[in-house]
């Protein structure tokens, strides 16, 4: 399973990982290690730390994340890849093609990316490079993409990256209603939570939020189109929240 950090790992696809193992698969998982790794292995599943660098255009950096990933197949040469998030997504599946023709692989997509939903000169000069890579990646002839909304597989069918009998749309990646429970609505002010990360195209810092609003971390830097320190506390000075977490 691969995906580009152990956090994304814990938080989205543990339970998978779970069911694999109690299956009696060998389950090895490859991500960025962001200091989680040693909870992965508490899981009793091999983590090895992918090379990977998020929001970076670095051509040097992507070759080394795509290298990585093929010495590692040719190594393994594992049965099935699961991938997870865009540069695992591209990047393994090509060293699939080239490193372990015989697995079988699943890609599994839950956004488009700033790419594609940002009119930044950068990311639409990107985006016919990227629309190629995705072709290449996603037309494995042992692949089957997941989507996670309707929108965006159509959107990957009508630009022919994808062909409409190889992909699956699961709506999301499900919540465990035993931890997250259904609970009576408070009294008292609304306050509106974003759990996630400080981004323009989330709609950090755009109008309709007043009053308690809180937002899940602050900006990492090296992200496109991210709200830097500055940017949040402009947010927080204006009334209009305040950031709890890391």
């Amino acid at each position: 399973m691969v995906v580009n950090r152990d956090s994304f790992f814990l938080s989205h696809r543990l339970p998978l990982a779970r069911g694999a193992r109690d299956a009696g698969m060998d389950v090895v998982v490859v991500a960025g290690d962001s200091g989680a790794a040693g909870a992965v292995r508490d899981e009793g599943l091999e983590f090895v730390p992918l090379p990977v660098t998020r929001g970076a255009l670095n051509p040097l950096s992507e070759a080394r994340t795509f290298m990585f990933l093929l010495h590692l197949y040719r190594r393994l040469r594992p049965a099935l890849v699961h991938h997870s998030t865009v540069q695992p997504v591209i990047y393994g599946s090509l060293a699939a093609r080239l490193g372990c023709r015989r697995a079988a692989v699943v890609n599994t997509i839950s956004g488009l990316g700033y790419v594609f939903t940002s009119d930044h000169f950068t990311a639409r000069a990107l985006r016919p490079v990227l629309n190629t890579m995705w072709r290449l990646a996603l037309n494995h002839p042992r692949s089957r993409t997941i989507f996670q909304n309707s929108d965006d597989r159509a959107d990957f069918v009508r630009n022919g990256l994808v062909r409409h009998a190889a992909t699956v749309l699961i709506r999301g990646s499900g919540v465990d209603c035993a931890a997250f429970p259904l609970a009576p609505e408070p009294e008292g002010v609304p306050v509106v939570v974003l759990p996630g990360r400080m981004l323009g195209d989330k709609g950090v810092g755009r109008g309709g939020a007043r009053g308690p609003f809180r937002t899940g971390r602050r900006p990492r830097q090296g992200e496109p189109r991210s709200h830097r320190r500055i940017a949040t506390r402009r947010v927080v000075a204006r009334g209009r929240g305040r950031v709890v977490g890391a």
